[in-house]
């Protein structure tokens, strides 16, 4: 039997107050699915035993994802970060629609509930699907960003390819979009010039508004 993971999950992070919590979270959810790996790209050594770890200067959350991506060999990839916390089912459905329905960006059920959409096309913060899904879209998140909007950028490809976005309500994840040191340090060092790029790119379909 192939010991290559069916879910491969990415886990960016510079928070080592989080990642404990965050882990057990998700090894949870993953035990419902195996095999699956959890790979951590994180610019600290990890504070329990846990492979793959990728250690990684900052430089924005998207190149620390972008790593995580050329490690993974799952058939199946999932981005998440360490605020999130997956309900223990969430990974199991968001696999078995998949598979139900190939083809499609997926995500799970956001809570608390926000209104993650641009130019009034919605997009998806915590993206799964198969590998030739991302493929067809030219790969996971584009390297020309550096953070927040390269998850809308994906959804956006997904919409102009004709590639199904899908929220698998059944599927939550509860996330704190707070702002701490690590976060704010990110969002100030790359949002104007991350923004600049995705209206650029996509304010051809509207008026720009971020949510």
């Amino acid at each position: 039997m192939s010991d290559r993971p069916l879910i491969s999950i990415i886990l960016p992070t510079v928070r080592p107050a989080l990642i404990v919590d965050c882990l057990a979270s998700l090894t949870a959810a993953a035990s419902l699915v195996p095999p699956t790996e959890i790979i951590v790209v994180a610019d600290f050594e990890p504070p329990i035993e846990h492979q793959p770890w990728i250690l990684r200067d900052r430089r924005g959350p998207i190149d620390a994802i972008h790593l995580g991506y050329q490690a993974a060999r799952g058939d199946y990839v999932f981005v998440t970060n360490d605020e999130a916390r997956l309900e223990v089912d969430a990974l199991l459905l968001l696999y078995q629609d998949a598979v139900m329905i190939p083809g499609r960006l997926l995500s799970p059920t956001h809570l608390p509930p926000f209104p993650f959409a641009y130019y009034g096309r919605p997009f998806v913060p915590f993206p799964f699907a198969h590998r030739d899904v991302f493929d067809a879209l030219g790969g996971l998140f584009d390297p020309a960003f550096k953070a927040f909007y390269a998850d809308p950028d994906l959804s956006m490809r997904a919409h102009a390819a004709g590639v199904p976005v899908h929220v698998v309500a059944s599927a939550a994840i509860h996330h704190h979009n707070g702002t701490d040191g690590p976060k704010e340090q990110n969002w100030m060092a790359y949002i104007d010039r991350d923004r600049a790029v995705f209206r650029a790119r996509w304010d051809h379909l509207g008026v720009f508004r971020d949510p």
